[in-house]
């Protein structure tokens, strides 16, 4: 199964005409069959392909929903779509595990879809079968839905929930699958924390070797088996495997960082809490250590009072300019007799 999520669209009433009838060059001769099977509580639906009254009702709440917005601009868009793409491999083996109704509402609660309008239509003119998820931009608080990494989140639900019923993934899909975003999602899921919580071999081990030491210390039984493995009597897949041996590893790690922080905190809580010493003089000590004192400040006095008087010196001692100096040279001369 592929999650994906497709642009955002501008008109409810075109969209849901599509979904329901085809383009509009072969509408005459196209049968969709679309079928509604699931819905938010805020959306009316028709009851068939063939209710126009009905196809019309959900059209008008649709866009009532999107026209509530306060900072409303019609030459923007405000429907969202997403696609889940279906092989018949896929629905073979799912049969007895999940219908595709409550595989599509798992989708819409992972890719975030659940908190405003949606409806999820079925397509039967295509020998894939496929799901269209059509939603409301503005949720249900009157907000905008935020689409941050919207296409990856689509992406990510979709192989989550592949690994979950055991459905294969396309090549691209197998790297994508050993993204942290995967894993983390995973770890989310219901059914994965009580796989986990059933064994405490699965909160300890790091990997396969871990697992294989730690399960024959405990006396458990451990068999790979392809795309499988035994603990216990109980199987499990490879991949919810190695989901669980990274988030021990993350958790051992963060446990880790957090002692270190902690004996940190109490080296500097102790050293923090210890008075400085104080070291105690005796009276001679303290007698020359004044003596010192007194000889600094005399000394450093002598020397301000040199740097003073030399300063005086200097400004007494001006230049005194050369039309003065001429003048003071007649005047000592004897005066010349006629």
């Amino acid at each position: 199964m592929i999650g994906k999520a497709l642009g955002t669209g501008k008109s409810f009433s075109g969209k849901i005409n599509y979904l329901f009838e085809g383009k509009l060059e072969e509408r005459e001769a196209a049968n969709k069959q679309a079928t509604v099977i699931s819905h938010s509580d805020n959306v009316r639906v028709p009851y068939s392909h063939i209710d126009k009254k009905g196809i019309t009702r959900m059209k008008a709440d649709f866009i009532a929903r999107s026209q509530s917005y306060k900072h409303y601009d019609k030459s923007k868009g405000y429907i969202g779509e997403h696609v889940l793409s279906f092989t018949e491999r896929d629905l073979n083996d799912l049969k007895g595990k999940v219908s595709m109704k409550s595989m599509t509402e798992e989708y819409i609660k992972l890719a975030g879809i659940d908190k405003t309008q949606y409806v999820a239509i079925t397509h039967k003119d295509t020998q894939n079968p496929h799901v269209h998820i059509l939603f409301n931009r503005v949720n249900n608080e009157g907000k905008i839905f935020d689409a941050t990494f919207e296409k990856k989140r689509a992406m990510y639900a979709g192989i989550v929930l592949s690994q979950k019923y055991g459905l294969g993934l396309p090549g691209e899909l197998k790297k994508v699958a050993e993204e942290k975003g995967v894993k983390v999602m995973r770890m989310q899921m219901e059914d994965y924390k009580e796989l986990r919580a059933g064994n405490e071999l699965l909160q300890q081990a790091r990997n396969f070797h871990h697992l294989e030491k730690l399960s024959a210390s405990k006396g458990q039984q451990f068999e790979q088996r392809g795309d499988k493995v035994l603990l216990d009597k109980k199987e499990y897949s490879k991949t919810d495997m190695e989901t669980m041996f990274w988030q021990n590893r993350v958790e051992a790690l963060t446990d880790k960082e957090e002692k270190g922080k902690m004996m940190t905190d109490e080296k500097l809580e102790r050293i923090g809490s210890s008075a400085p010493q104080t070291v105690q003089l005796s009276s001679l000590e303290e007698g020359a250590a004044q003596s010192n004192n007194e000889k600094k400040v005399s000394s450093f006095s002598k020397h301000n009072a040199s740097i003073e008087e030399g300063k005086a010196k200097k400004t007494k001692r001006k230049r005194v300019s050369d039309y003065q100096q001429k003048i003071n040279k007649l005047s000592t001369r004897k005066q010349l007799k006629l």
